[in-house]
């Protein structure tokens, strides 16, 4: 421990709040350099700020069963293979909506048809597994229109009936990272088909004259991986159905296209099929056992949204702090949390950002938690290839207020508090970002509090 006398203290115990109000503007003023390991005391002659690292924060694995996939914008297809979490297949649902129609046009007058195809635009930088090998994917015509339950949502586990056989199959070398333009994936469908289109638009067929009308008539698509070769991507939602087709003139035929966009995003989602394998498959995580503590799944704890695995962080030993001599108030609190991959090549991509909610005894999502400005706390991501930190890769969050408030929680349940990490809502459920953490314990990555707080001797 090191001592470090403070000048000018008031010298009778009558004035210690004082001093107390002091110190404290006196550390909200002064840059510090982040305390390592160990315990280090600034001392005062009534007063010390102590920093203190030995509270470890317990981390454990919540699993849910099913998650909303509709209205992501994003199309998720083809297949994972996860050492931590198992195997994910991910096929995408979603309707088409007819070209603008008018009555009385003659765009489409004695058309005869060159071709159609379906086209998909990757959306950039949304890709797990081996990007050297081809997506290929089956197209399957729905049999049963896309609903929604009461909560207007599609979920997860939600399938609808699509034919047997493919309308098509399709197959492409990617490259999801180009830096100026987007690839895609365009799949020939069969003639049938666009002649069956077509003719729908050259005869004013009155499936075409509206969406109400084409949905029962054509009641979507589905597209799922055709072969388990360990590649999956993310497409923006601007899937259609383009049929090319030429009209008669002089002196020579004119060419046109018919586009079929996707008809109402919230009818677009992604269904997931899951065989769990890996440290917290084998601890026994599922509908019967949803909470694994990571103790006994290899001292790691899961954050994979798409297999329904969030992490949840507790700090039962808290109340110790309350109960050390001469304790006052907590000063700073700081969370670190690492992943155990450290100094190696990553299979999935890192979270840019983690999102902070509390919750209970039951997991359920609670508050979030903010900043002094009211923004969503999405801790700290440092990237430290050369560990020169000696923390190497990690997050941190600042979680002063929120310890606070646990500690003056006398209830029966407030050591089953906690709070849940997750990605933002609105890349939760559409990438493929997954984040092993590990506990106090962990060889690797390792979770980490470091609290000063202040003392009366």
């Amino acid at each position: 421990m090191s001592f470090f006398k403070k000048r000018d203290l008031y010298s009778s115990w009558q004035r210690i709040g004082a001093t107390v109000i002091l110190v404290t503007v006196m550390i909200t003023s002064c840059t510090k350099k982040d305390i390592q390991y160990g315990g280090q005391f600034v001392d005062g002659q009534y007063t010390q700020i102590i920093q203190l690292d030995s509270l470890t924060p317990v981390l454990s694995t919540i699993y849910t069963d099913s998650f909303e996939t509709g209205n992501s914008a994003t199309a998720l297809i083809g297949y994972i293979s996860d050492t931590a979490v198992g195997n994910i297949t991910l096929s995408s649902y979603f309707e088409l909506q007819p070209p603008t129609y008018n009555g009385t046009a003659t765009t489409y007058d004695h058309a005869t048809l060159d071709s159609i195809c379906l086209v998909m635009h990757v959306d950039s930088g949304k890709y797990a597994g081996d990007t050297l090998v081809p997506l290929k994917v089956n197209i399957y015509r729905l049999k049963e229109q896309i609903t929604t339950g009461t909560d207007d949502a599609l979920y997860s586990h939600d399938a609808f009936t699509a034919a047997t056989t493919a309308l098509a199959t399709g197959s492409k070398l990617l490259r999801p990272n180009l830096p100026s333009v987007t690839d895609s994936l365009s799949i020939r469908l069969p003639d049938d088909l666009g002649q069956e289109l077509l003719d729908l638009l050259t005869n004013k067929d009155a499936a075409i004259q509206s969406v109400n009308q084409f949905l029962p008539y054509f009641k979507g698509l589905k597209i799922a991986p055709a072969t388990e070769n360990k590649i999956a991507y993310g497409f923006k939602d601007s899937i259609e159905i383009r049929v090319y087709y030429r009209t008669p003139g002089v002196p020579e035929a004119a060419k046109g296209v018919a586009i079929f966009p996707l008809n109402d995003a919230t009818h677009q989602f992604n269904h997931l099929d899951i065989d769990r394998r890996g440290s917290v498959a084998m601890a026994g995580i599922g509908l019967a056992n949803k909470v694994i503590i990571s103790d006994s799944s290899g001292n790691n704890a899961i954050l994979q949204a798409l297999a329904g695995y969030t992490v949840k962080v507790r700090f039962p030993s808290i109340q110790q702090l309350v109960q050390r001599e001469g304790f006052l108030q907590i000063i700073a609190a700081k969370l670190y949390l690492q992943p155990t991959d450290q100094g190696s090549s990553r299979q999935f991509a890192l979270p840019g950002a983690i999102n902070l909610y509390t919750t209970d005894l039951n997991n359920a999502f609670g508050d979030q938690l903010t900043d002094g400005s009211g923004n969503a706390l999405t801790g700290d991501l440092t990237i430290d290839y050369q560990n020169t930190s000696g923390l190497g890769t990690y997050y941190s969050f600042d979680i002063t207020d929120y310890l606070t408030t646990l500690m003056s929680d006398n209830t029966a349940n407030s050591l089953k508090k906690g709070l849940l990490l997750t990605s933002p809502y609105s890349d939760r459920y559409a990438s493929f970002n997954r984040l092993q953490l590990g506990n106090a314990a962990s060889a690797k990555g390792k979770a980490m509090l470091k609290i000063q707080y202040l003392s009366v001797q």
